[in-house]
């Protein structure tokens, strides 16, 4: 997801209601040159997140997705904590997470096991994340095979911390 700048994702919430995205928006929104917006569309076509039409370029359905995940982190809406806890009992661990720039700094500093931030990514981290961040494209990501292991949350986590923070910068 990262070999263009983060920003470039932003360019999905300007996409109008037929799906088609509106490139003078877009330019504006990203405060980029067009030559610059042609490069970002073009790795958004790459990555699945568009499609190119004689008439344009139109948000996919994961694109779709990704643009509803974008919104609802800009909401900034009240998100329940995500306590960790033991796969073996059960019982709390005393680490807990309310995003996922604390998810990831939890991965990159190893304050849990591997085999229990593994444990919660394949049983209960999307449910989690589809209902208190209204993250709609992690799922889909998880079931086409393209986020399969914690090495590939942890990009996918990078990218999607880089996005709000493309967001606050504004």
């Amino acid at each position: 997801m990262n070999e263009v700048s983060s920003k470039r994702y932003l360019a999905l919430l300007a996409a109008g209601e037929a799906g088609r995205l509106d490139l003078e928006k877009a330019r504006s929104l990203l405060n980029v040159s067009l030559t610059t917006l042609k490069k970002y569309l073009s790795a958004l076509v790459k990555e699945g997140y568009l499609e190119r039409r004689e008439d344009g370029y139109y948000v996919t359905t994961l694109g779709l997705k990704l643009a509803n995940t974008i919104r609802n982190m800009k909401e900034g809406r009240d998100v329940s904590k995500y306590i960790v806890t033991d796969p073996s009992t059960g019982a709390p661990i005393p680490l807990s997470f309310s995003g996922y720039k604390q998810l990831l700094a939890i991965i990159e500093a190893g304050l849990a096991p591997r085999e229990v931030v593994e444990f919660h990514f394949q049983r209960y981290l999307l449910q989690w994340a589809k209902n208190s961040l209204g993250d709609e494209l992690l799922e889909e990501l998880v079931n086409r095979g393209i986020v399969k292991t914690l090495d590939d949350l942890r990009k996918y986590l990078e990218t999607m911390v880089e996005i709000r923070e493309e967001m606050i910068k504004g």
